[in-house]
């Protein structure tokens, strides 16, 4: 129990010998441990003062030692010096404070205090550091066994003064706010404070001069509740911008090159060959180099698994097995109809379903598959509501309990984006930092969620650090992925954005998709030679002509070459051949030639589906006994050769196994049995 080791009836006893010492003599002092030993001259002209009263004791030589008495002192005043916190309050600096203050059982106690769940040091230091635990410390007790009520009472009383003032108490002060106390219970209350963490012993004039020792509420809780609220975001310049449903993009880039060729992943954890992964990251539209630097985690990995994660839920991709055992992924039967959608139609889908509405929309009205609208689930990718109101959020990733519904979540998310507008450019971290302290639906008008397991913790700090979490991934994670942001940076390399029309429709705030054309069109020439020249970047064009091209490069010069091959990969996936002219008309800086045009449409004619179905043959022996079965099976064969029958439905029934057996016919199936 070091707390009890350190003595404040003794250094508030020798307090006016301390001041009288000079800055060189505290800090020399204060940096000893009771069995140490000092040259005696370091102490100069205080040598004999520190000597008289019993701070320091010497030799016939020229050391000198700690007197006996004066051990108390020096564990209290070292301990200060080694544990700063006006000067060093961070997280990580806290816990060593903690490790060094009580021993483990004593800090497993506060735990259990603090309803920590799972104890870990950096979840006791972020509970305590809270402005809610010295308030919580004055309404009941938590070490409160250790002490007698009347001491319990008396720590009480001067963490709630301490609270009141928000600023330090100097040592000296301490006997008259609690004149009603004895001194030893006075110095026990001190102590019952700083054993719960609440108040904490400090140097006020700071280290370099060691004279004022008192007590503090932890600084940074302290500065938190002083600080002014923040302004709303003031309006920014974007240097360079962008726009664009990056996702969307990604997934269609995805899907295409798996109806070209199926993308093989290994059996044990069915993640992509490393070869099939740099091919397909290849394969993604382009974005600018400074949103990749700005953006930490848009890298070709992420966008890749976040595309097959998206194909996954649409049930755009399934898994086949291949020659040699091996496995790939193919798109699934809708694969076409998604491609029939077009690019903007694919949009909306998407947009529906993450949609931030009384409720989920649904599918396309002309989208004529259940299992495409039931395969994006609310639940994996926004909020959901389930009976017992538990809150999920895919990319913060926290349980617990809200008091309330979750639509007022998606209520208060819709608010804060209204706020940022469609006109002008906001700061990101300036929205985060506003939002959450001024607009917290965790916060107002009480505290609104009760943690069972979390990153965070349900304290002021926490509730303001989750809901910032939770409108960063949302700007990002979601509203950007789609095109609902125009994002930008100024020219401090700081990330600003603002709403889209898509971003407005995603969140609620109108009905009505409005889909911006991006200015694009005259960046591109198709040469008689069937190569795609870019003039200039065009992500969306690159995006729209990489589903029916070979790419040839990145960036600008010849990207793409329009062949036969990527014309049959295109028409097998469902892309239609007017929509492959009018993008390329589009886009292009002249007409295209005559000859391109004609033999895409040749080639796109030439592409035919065929049906493929399972059927079984039977061979037989000769040509009776193929009559015989013709005539028991009657329309369920056909006599496909002279001794050979077909039954398409490609299995054995039970009653054409009987019929054929009446007649001598025993009907084996495939593999024998």
């Amino acid at each position: 129990m070091l707390f009890e080791d350190l003595d404040w009836s003794d250094l508030y006893r020798r307090l006016p010998v301390w001041q009288m010492l000079s800055p060189e003599s505290r800090e020399t002092f204060a940096s000893l441990r009771p069995s140490d030993k000092v040259v005696a001259s370091r102490f100069g002209e205080d040598l004999g003062t520190l000597v008289r009263h019993e701070f320091l004791v010497t030799t016939q030589g020229k050391n000198a030692f700690v007197h006996p008495k004066a051990h108390p002192l020096v564990r209290a005043l070292r301990f200060m010096v080694r544990n700063p916190v006006l000067e060093k309050n961070t997280q990580s600096a806290l816990v060593l404070y903690n490790t060094e203050l009580l021993v483990a059982w004593e800090r497993q106690d506060i735990a259990s205090a603090a309803k920590i769940h799972t104890y870990s040091h950096e979840a006791l230091a972020a509970k305590v550091s809270s402005i809610d635990w010295p308030r919580s410390f004055v309404k009941k007790k938590v070490l409160g066994d250790r002490a007698s009520e009347r001491t319990l009472r008396a720590a009480q009383r001067l963490t709630a003064e301490l609270l009141e003032t928000l600023s330090p108490m100097r040592l000296g002060e301490i006997p008259g706010r609690l004149d009603d106390l004895d001194p030893e219970e006075r110095w026990t209350a001190v102590n019952v404070a700083i054993a719960n963490l609440v108040v904490f012993p400090v140097f006020l004039d700071g280290s370099s001069s060691l004279a004022e020792p008192g007590l503090t509420l932890w600084p940074p809780a302290v500065q938190r509740k002083l600080a002014p609220p923040p302004d709303p975001p003031p309006e920014r310049v974007a240097a360079q911008s962008w726009a664009g449903p990056v996702l969307v993009r990604d997934a269609g880039a995805v899907l295409m090159a798996a109806a070209a060729e199926p993308l093989r992943i290994r059996k044990n954890d069915g993640a992509l060959y490393a070869k099939t992964a740099e091919e397909l990251e290849s394969a993604l539209i382009p974005l600018p180099a400074w949103l990749i630097q700005a953006i930490e985690g848009l890298t070709p990995h992420v966008r890749l698994e976040r595309a097959r994660a998206l194909l996954y839920n649409l049930d755009l991709l399934k898994g086949r097995r291949l020659s040699g055992g091996r496995i790939g992924l193919v798109p699934s039967e809708d694969a076409s109809e998604w491609f029939a959608l077009g690019p903007g139609r694919q949009l909306r889908f998407i947009v529906d379903q993450w949609r931030l509405g009384e409720g989920f929309a649904d599918a396309p009205e002309d989208l004529d598959s259940e299992d495409l609208a039931g395969g994006l689930s609310a639940s994996r990718f926004g909020f959901h509501e389930e009976l017992d109101d538990s809150v999920h959020y895919f990319d913060l990733g926290y349980t617990g309990r809200l008091r309330g519904s979750v639509r007022d979540l998606a209520s208060a998310i819709r608010s804060a984006v209204e706020r940022v507008g469609t006109e002008h450019f906001v700061r990101l971290d300036d929205f985060l930092e506003y939002e959450a302290s001024q607009h917290n639906p965790l916060e107002e008008p009480e505290p609104r969620l009760e943690l069972a397991w979390s990153w965070h913790h349900d304290t002021p700090e926490g509730r303001c650090l989750i809901w910032e979490r939770e409108l960063h991934a949302f700007v990002l994670n979601r509203l950007m992925m789609v095109g609902g942001i125009r994002i930008g940076i100024d020219d401090e390399g700081d990330l600003l954005f603002k709403l889209t029309p898509v971003g407005r429709y995603l969140v609620g705030l109108t009905d009505v998709l409005e889909l911006e054309r991006p200015d694009e069109a005259g960046r591109v020439v198709v040469q008689p030679d069937f190569d795609v020249v870019f003039l200039g970047p065009a992500p969306e064009t690159e995006a729209a002509i990489s589903r029916f091209a070979e790419r040839r490069g990145h960036g600008v010069g010849i990207l793409f070459r329009l062949t036969r091959t990527a014309a049959y990969t295109a028409a097998a996936a469902g892309v239609r051949v007017e929509e492959v002219l009018e993008t390329l008309e589009a886009a292009s800086a002249q007409p295209v030639p005559e000859n391109v045009k004609h033999e895409i449409r040749a080639w796109f004619g030439r592409a035919r589906r065929l049906q493929v179905r399972r059927t079984l043959v039977v061979e037989c022996e000769s040509a009776e006994v193929a009559g015989r079965l013709l005539a028991a099976g009657g329309k369920e064969v056909r006599l496909i050769g002279e001794t050979v029958v077909e039954i398409p439905k490609g299995k054995i029934g039970r009653a054409l196994a009987k019929r054929a057996a009446a007649k001598g016919l025993f009907l084996a199936p495939p593999g024998g049995g």
